[in-house]
């Protein structure tokens, strides 16, 4: 079983959202997705020995960053199961790369389950960010991904998925914008992000190699003020279609 670390906002990520009059907005698909993998930053970290498929981890670093996680992966009457938490702490006030204050407390997990014998497996993840100014919305999400392994053809397996994710808020926390250019500026207090995908793989194992093909459906929704803080109307946005195809070499 493989479970793909890239987030929904790494394919496509840099397209900004359009809106229903025919505008593009400074707004990205990039900006309303995070699947809270973490950031990369100067740390010490230390993992445990393996004890009965667990790993225990923990790091410090940069100024006031710290995190503990653990990872599980065992094999029980033809089932292989993996599943990982992890809570994190930020309390730079300067925030990670002097991007300002957001100290906050981020707890995130998944689990994924597969029939070895069928190929069937499935796939839960979500997380929360809570920020300690309540002036700042907290982000939260939930993302599914069911799949099945199959054996089609003498290359190597084929995988099929489907998937489903929701993502609230994190494009929020006073945001400036000019989503909708039409009008005066307004800011972002909360959004709402919603996809759906298929996709399949192809695994050619005598190169190494992987062909891949995927369709994604993109929905949005945002909540905005005027500068008197009183609600202005959600502007009309654009679903948003994307296809990636590509394939990938492991050595």
């Amino acid at each position: 079983m493989e479970e793909d670390v890239l987030g929904v906002q790494d394919f496509g990520g840099g397209f900004a959202i359009r809106l229903k009059n025919g505008g593009l907005s400074n707004v990205t698909l990039g900006d309303v997705y995070n699947h809270l993998n973490g950031d990369t930053a100067n740390v010490v970290r230390y993992d445990t020995p393996t004890i009965a498929g667990v790993v225990l981890s923990a790091s410090y670093g940069e100024d006031d960053i710290w995190d503990i996680g653990a990872r599980y992966e065992g094999h029980l009457a033809g089932f292989k199961l993996s599943a990982a938490i992890a809570y994190s702490r930020v309390t730079d006030e300067n925030g990670l790369n002097n991007e300002g204050d957001d100290r906050n407390k981020t707890l995130v997990g998944s689990a994924a389950l597969l029939h070895e014998p069928s190929g069937l497996s499935a796939l839960v993840s979500g997380g929360r960010r809570d920020f300690d100014d309540p002036a700042l919305a907290n982000a939260s999400f939930v993302y599914a991904k069911l799949g099945w392994l199959a054996h089609l053809n003498g290359l190597g397996s084929t995988a099929f998925y489907g998937e489903d994710g929701r993502f609230r808020d994190f494009l929020s926390n006073g945001a400036a914008t000019d989503l909708d250019p039409t009008t005066a500026a307004v800011t972002i207090t909360g959004s709402t992000a919603e996809v759906w995908g298929l996709g399949v793989v192809q695994h050619i194992d005598a190169a190494e190699m992987q062909i891949y093909l995927g369709y994604r459906h993109h929905a949005f929704d945002v909540d905005l003020v005027d500068g008197g803080g009183g609600a202005v109307a959600s502007p009309g946005i654009e679903s948003f279609q994307s296809i990636v195809m590509g394939s990938k070499i492991s050595f």
